[in-house]
């Protein structure tokens, strides 16, 4: 049997846009389906539910082929997957936000969103059944109409009209269901009036489940506050003083730096809860109050108070202080009415109440600790994660599958599953369709993908170190004599495994790519990680700007890779004493000169899925059609009698690069590790830090400024059109609600650039 396999994770935040928290990723998921619950108008895309019940197929319907995810008994097959899959894509492209080309992991990470949320549907509307949540055709029937009153609003409403118009209504309906269905379709061309009723069912199971969760998270959340206050209340009336209890304890930000005094507190006070200004006013002074709940969304938590102080009215001063103070709320009533802000009696007279003269009178001292409650949708959410752990949920798609790893960061089951698509689409040529160009495009992308999660994992050990470092930092900004430590180098070797991995597949997608942009960056990006600067970082560069086809987010990307190379090249010439060699000669990546080659890279994972054994999975794993993930366990966790063999007998020492080149590329050249306890996983190359290789050439940095020159113009460009786009929508927006258009015309920034690309293109032309 095989063991439990343990999740290492990063905890730190990211160091590059690419690096997330998976935890944070996996939540965020979850709650865009909680958005697409509770939130606005016609989110269609939230669902899969068919023309029967919610998630429910039988054998006759589907093949296993069909069926891209299980969770318990319910099904979601590929058809349903695509069809919410065009949707997102209607919706990204409708979105306007001016992205031309997107990389690949934009579109793998929406399309695994797509999964997940499709996912969570289906279990929310399990539990909600489990739990014997019922859902009335009345309340369907409410929603239903709701929506079809947005897409088809009634010209006069429906109380309104006379009984004459009500049966001509009732004649027109079948053209008003015509119109509502045209309209359906041009938000979803699979959406019809019944399956528009199957969501609102499964969004409205969604909701009261979620509901229910809430209402029992905040008696939870509040019950751990009370007890908590109530300790606290023991320890003050023990003698720990009250104001220091504040100081460490309270979470109102106004007064627990002050001990929790609050001087002057009255009756209509909209400061504070109405629970704890009616216990102002009624609590013994110097007696500390039970804890007190307030649910107020603004003050949610549980409060302690003592009253240290108390005018009341009573007493002489309260008799001579009563009519002054009638008078003058009489006078400020007057002035009310005289500009309109509230209206005069029916009676005609304008009167103060003997309440309202005790409650501008009266005032009180009082100290306060609160226990600020957190958000039950977070504890919301961590059920839903940790609940779905439990089930039984199968991703039978291995792209989709390694994304799900990638984000848990579980790196070797997600790479073990991309070489699982790689075989599956190699398995797809046909001779009689000629399909390789298909196939090679396919690859291209995996390989891509493959790639940007080593790129991620290259960076996750270093997160981890740099969140413990800036936590001592912050700690004792001393403890590292006033300099932040650079990253240690046992991280940045472990970094170029990881590196060479990623270029590796870059290298093969960009065969088949050509000049395909995203991979040129990507592999430009990872040689300035290294700091290893080459013509071939340069020319990486070049070819993304000249195939960006000026997409705001690509050609700003590859402007800060350039201006990254500049600063790494200033470094170098000012370590050079300011003098730039006369000719330049590429340094030899390390991974060339090992021999490292894409067969010996792929080799340990397509090895792992021709497993055949089916080991028992706990109940508590996610599992997945694939035995991969299996043989992954036995690999980290189970220990043979016998050592692993080495694939080299030569040891290769980090730091060390041989001497002579590698002849017979057929010799396996990456380490194997020997040590069972380690966590260098075998399969990853040992790789020395390439070495810095200097300045560039006077010629070589002509020509990165010229070409970051150019891109900077580009970019001046995009930004004066989105200037000027902004500006119009301005001007019309204003001329809707007849103001007058704005003074201000584009700036002249703006039309100097715009008139220079209009110059460019009629010489162009």
């Amino acid at each position: 049997m095989a063991k439990k396999r343990s999740r290492r994770r990063a905890k730190g935040p990211g160091i590059v846009s690419t690096l997330r928290d998976p935890k944070k990723v996996r939540v965020a998921y979850i709650i865009a389906g909680f958005a697409l619950v509770f939130g606005g108008s016609l989110g269609f895309g939230a669902s899969r539910c068919g023309e029967s019940s919610p998630g429910q197929r039988g054998a006759a319907e589907t093949r296993p082929s069909d069926i891209i995810t299980t969770i318990e008994d319910h099904e979601i097959t590929y058809y349903e997957y695509g069809r919410e899959q065009d949707s997102m894509r209607r919706n990204i492209d409708a979105s306007g936000d001016g992205a031309i080309l997107r990389p690949p992991e934009f579109w793998a990470e929406e399309n695994y969103g797509v999964l997940r949320r499709m996912i969570d549907m289906e279990y929310f509307d399990i539990r909600s059944r489990d739990a014997g949540i019922e859902i009335s055709e009345d309340k369907i029937e409410e929603r239903y109409q709701e929506y079809r009153n947005i897409l088809l609003p009634p010209s006069v409403n429906i109380e309104d009209r006379s009984l004459l118009e009500r049966i001509s209504d009732a004649f027109a309906s079948v053209k008003e269901d015509k119109a509502f269905s045209e309209s359906l379709k041009r938000i979803d061309p699979t959406l019809t009036p019944s399956r528009l009723r199957s969501i609102i069912e499964q969004e409205l199971f969604a909701q009261e489940f979620i509901a229910g969760l809430q209402a029992r998270m905040e008696q939870e959340i509040i019950g751990e506050l009370s007890n908590e206050a109530n300790i606290l209340r023991e320890e003050i009336i023990g003698g720990k003083d009250f104001g220091e209890a504040a100081q460490e304890r309270s979470d109102h930000q106004t007064t627990s730096g002050i001990g929790g005094f609050l001087p002057m507190v009255r009756h209509t006070d909209t400061s504070l809860p109405g629970q704890i200004i009616n216990s102002a006013f009624s609590l013994p002074i110097d007696e500390v109050s039970l804890p007190i709940i307030v649910t107020q969304p603004d003050f949610f938590g549980v409060w302690l108070l003592k009253v240290t102080s108390r005018k009341e009215a009573s007493g002489d001063e309260w008799l001579e202080a009563r009519e002054e103070i009638g008078l003058r709320l009489l006078d400020e009533r007057r002035q009310q009415v005289e500009q309109g802000i509230i209206e005069m009696s029916e009676e005609g007279t304008i009167t103060v109440s003997e309440e309202e003269k005790i409650n501008e009178y009266e005032e009180a001292d009082i100290k306060i600790i609160y226990l600020k409650a957190e958000d039950p949708m977070g504890r919301v959410t961590q059920h839903v994660y940790e609940d779905q752990d439990t089930m039984a949920i199968v991703i039978n798609d291995p792209q989709l599958r390694a994304i799900h790893h990638s984000v848990n960061q579980e790196w070797e089951l997600a790479a073990v599953s991309y070489y699982e698509a790689l075989e599956r689409n190699a398995g797809f040529f046909d001779p009689e369709l000629d399909n390789q160009y298909a196939i090679d495009m396919r690859e291209a992308n995996l390989r891509y993908l493959l790639a940007y999660m080593w790129t991620t994992r290259a960076f996750s050990s270093e997160s981890e170190w740099l969140q413990a470092i800036w936590q001592q930092f912050q700690a004792d900004p001393d403890a590292f004599a006033g300099a932040f430590p650079s990253t240690p180098e046992n991280i940045k070797e472990e970094q170029q495994g990881y590196y060479v991995l990623a270029l590796a597949n870059l290298d093969r997608a960009i065969e088949f790519e050509e000049m395909q942009p995203w991979s040129r960056l990507a592999r430009a990006q990872i040689d300035l990680a290294r700091e290893h600067v080459s013509t071939r970082l340069i020319d990486d560069l070049a070819t993304a700007h000249e195939y960006s086809s000026n997409d705001p987010e690509l050609i700003n990307r590859v402007l800060s890779s350039l201006n990254q190379l500049v600063a790494i090249d200033d470094r170098a010439l000012e370590a050079a004493e300011d003098i730039r060699p006369e000719t330049w000669i590429d340094p030899v990546y390390p991974e060339t000169e090992m021999g490292i080659t894409l067969e010996e890279i792929d080799a340990p994972f397509f090895d792992l899925i021709d497993t055949t054994e089916t080991p028992e999975i706990p109940a508590d794993e996610l599992t997945f059609e694939s035995p991969a993930e299996l043989e992954i366990s036995e690999v980290d966790e189970e220990t043979s009698e016998e050592p692993e063999e080495a694939v080299d007998d030569t040891e290769i020492i980090p730091g060390e690069i041989d001497e002579e080149p590698v002849e017979d590329l057929d010799e396996p050249v990456v380490e194997v590790e020997d040590n069972p306890d380690s966590e260098t996983p075998a399969w990853l190359p040992i790789v020395p830090v390439p070495e810095a290789p200097g300045p560039l050439t006077q010629e070589l940095r002509d020509r990165v400024e010229e070409l970051r020159d150019e891109i900077q113009m580009s970019v001046d460009i995009i930004n004066a059109r989105r200037q000027a786009a902004e500006q119009q929508r301005q001007a019309m927006q204003q001329q809707q609600f007849e103001l007058p258009p704005p003074d201000e015309p584009p700036s002249a920034e703006a039309e100097d650039l715009l008139s220079e690309e209009d110059a460019t293109e009629a010489t162009d032309e």
